[in-house]
């Protein structure tokens, strides 16, 4: 039993270290594109100037596309959702500068594209 336990917990730490490897950090990037969410596919989608491959794990890796789902609880987006979304929407609007950091997964709900674990405006 002992072993058992052992044996699941390194390979929850194994899958924990994998999945934050996964992680790609794009910095200092203008926004290009922006597609704003609708009822069809609930997610904000944006492309960064000059980035080809949003992240070279993901299952399409020549997709330069980013994804943030609304995730909504009623009609109110998700926390994550809204404070990624502003900085996107201002960096867009001011030509200012951001990094972005990768989940290391899709979003099945945003065409399979790139999942954002946070933004940074520079």
């Amino acid at each position: 039993m002992k072993i058992a336990h052992g044996l699941s917990i390194i390979a929850q730490v194994v899958l924990a270290s994998s999945a934050a490897q996964a992680a790609v950090v794009h910095s200092g990037h203008a926004v290009a594109d922006i597609v704003s969410p609708t009822a069809a596919r609930p997610c904000l989608f944006f492309r960064l100037a000059g980035v080809l491959e949003a992240d070279p794990t993901s299952p399409n890796p020549t997709t330069w596309w980013f994804a943030i789902p609304t995730e909504a609880m009623g009609n109110v987006p998700s926390l994550k959702y809204q404070e990624i979304s502003r900085m996107i929407y201002q960096a867009k609007a001011t030509g200012a500068t951001i990094s972005v950091r990768t989940t290391g997964a899709v979003v099945s709900a945003c065409s399979n594209f790139v999942d954002v674990e946070y933004a940074i405006l520079q």
